[in-house]
């Protein structure tokens, strides 16, 4: 049998127990502060064929060209209709925000380049014939 590694975070304001699986695959039990290690253990046998289930689950873990940072950098990249394109920081024709395969980020928005991406999330919204189909 496959021995499953955990982490236990204890919380005195918790009132469950909960397992997660990350996208890592780092597996966290969110445990109430008086739950015992016995109680951990037995729960995560219970639930072993759904923790492995998950940890096998070939959508949530698929490798990507370019996974999505946190920065608006060259190099990291922002999802657009359910994948992820590169972002790279350059000047721009229309001096905004111009998709072409690639995020182009202009450098004017060096400062807030993160909410620039973002309102671009949101006019797409609002102007749905302003959307590219990447196809």
């Amino acid at each position: 049998m496959i021995e499953l590694e955990y982490q236990t975070v204890r919380s005195p304001k918790r009132k469950k127990l909960t397992i997660t699986v990350e996208r890592d695959r780092t597996i966290i039990v969110h445990a109430p502060q008086g739950t015992s290690e016995e109680e951990v253990r037995r729960v995560m046998d219970a639930k072993r064929q759904w923790i492995l289930t998950k940890l096998r689950h070939p959508q949530k873990y698929q490798d990507r060209l370019h996974p999505p940072g946190k920065e608006v950098v060259n190099g990291e990249s922002a999802p657009y209709l359910g994948t992820d394109y590169r972002i790279e920081v350059t000047e721009t024709a229309s001096g905004e925000i111009e998709f072409s395969h690639i995020f182009m980020v202009p450098v004017a928005h060096q400062v807030k380049r993160r909410e620039v991406l973002r309102d671009w999330y949101i006019a797409l919204l609002h102007e749905p014939e302003k959307r590219f189909s990447p196809a």
